[in-house]
């Protein structure tokens, strides 16, 4: 099913939306950052991963919260109707409810619990277990869709900043070549995406590509790969670094815990590079076009695994981890980040990305010379298909 059309919906009114978004999130996370710290001054016996464990929380809360507003308005106009995320998400608790039953039935659990009760009848037991089934679907279901509501928000306050940050960003990659002396922004930006010193930031182009009208995997399964492997790699770099854990079981199940919690904080990292795929960002260099994508990917990349070495070979020099309480222990952490990237991405493919795509080129557009650009071609979606 197409994209909802039909409904208003301009760049002046995802600017009222994005900052009502921002306001709603600001206000709940400084809260949230706020009570950590006093927590670890009034509290003895409050461990610093409990004050960790208290501001993630506290900062999904915040998302949650977002998430409302985000969904009221984005909700309507993406790719798959929410009605239909309804029905997904009926059925995956349907499936979720009926594999706890047959784990409770074929264990002791379920006879102490009907079976060994000699006041109730087989009608009364029949009775209870379908009130157990309904209560069970009830809060698989609440619990889906409070997950699809704090996915909108984590992706609403991402294409927020984004939507302020990147025409901005791209125009002073542009602005700063020429200058007698560069500013300390530029030099910032011109290391951030890696850019050879060698090409001018003044060719750089933005072609955006046609909207999507559906997500398929094809689409998803790039990000949510490079989130995985981030994920994978901060877990072992704060797993194995020796001033958070001591190599007990349930120091490692802690730290696990606590990446559970900061996994929906990965997407927040990695989706926003993808929309310079999307705007198809490039430096024309001698050879060949140099592509901001690649060279933000690859910054990152490098930095990221430079430091993670030098504290994971500290940690194996100082001592040995026993391998199936670690193994057990991340294999719940990576089901449960796969959860929250396909969530995530879907929604940020599907809902945000076409406009947000749109938006920056309109914003790109406004902020840069006229005289300096080509004219772009007409197109019936706003900014779906012009060279900027």
């Amino acid at each position: 099913m197409g994209r909802k059309t039909e409904l208003p919906w301009t760049i002046d009114e995802r600017f009222k939306v994005d900052k009502t978004i921002l306001v709603i999130f600001s206000a709940f996370a400084a809260v949230s950052l706020s009570i950590p710290p006093a927590a670890l001054l009034l509290v003895d016996d409050l461990s610093l991963l409990d004050a960790v464990s208290r501001l993630l929380g506290g900062l999904t809360t915040s998302f949650l919260l977002a998430g409302i507003h985000a969904t009221r308005y984005y909700g309507k106009r993406g790719s798959v109707p929410m009605r239909r995320i309804m029905r997904y998400a009926v059925m995956a608790a349907s499936a979720m409810m009926l594999t706890l039953i047959a784990g409770i039935a074929v264990t002791d659990g379920f006879q102490s619990v009907f079976l060994e009760m000699p006041t109730l009848t087989t009608a009364q037991q029949v009775f209870a277990g379908t009130v157990l089934a309904v209560v069970l679907l009830i809060v698989f279901f609440f619990v889906l869709m409070v997950g699809v509501v704090t996915a909108f928000g984590v992706v609403g306050v991402m294409c927020a900043l984004e939507r302020r940050l990147t025409a901005w960003t791209l125009e002073r990659l542009v602005r700063s070549e020429g200058r007698e002396r560069r500013l300390v922004i530029d030099r910032v930006l011109t290391w951030f995406f890696d850019i050879p010193e060698v090409l001018d930031t003044r060719t750089l182009t933005i072609s955006p590509s046609e909207p999507k009208k559906s997500v398929g995997w094809s689409d998803i399964k790039a990000p949510v790969a490079w989130q995985l492997f981030f994920g994978a790699v901060l877990a072992i770099y704060i797993s194995f670094n020796p001033f958070l854990s001591d190599r007990s079981p349930a120091a490692l199940v802690g730290i696990f815990s606590i990446l559970s919690s900061a996994a929906i904080l990965i997407p927040f990292v990695i989706l926003p590079w993808f929309i310079f795929r999307k705007l198809g960002a490039r430096i024309k260099g001698q050879v060949k076009e140099f592509s901001l994508f690649n060279g933000i990917r690859a910054r990152v990349l490098q930095s990221y695994l430079a430091i993670g070495t030098i504290v994971v070979l500290v940690r194996m020099s100082i001592s040995r981890i026993s391998m199936e309480t670690y193994l057990a222990a991340f294999a719940s952490f990576a089901l449960f980040l796969l959860i929250v990237s396909v969530l995530t991405t879907f929604v940020y493919l599907g809902y945000f990305e076409n406009d947000l795509s749109d938006d920056i080129a309109t914003d790109f557009n406004r902020r840069v010379r006229p005289e300096q650009l080509p004219t772009p071609a007409p197109s019936s979606h706003l900014g779906g298909n012009n060279a900027i």
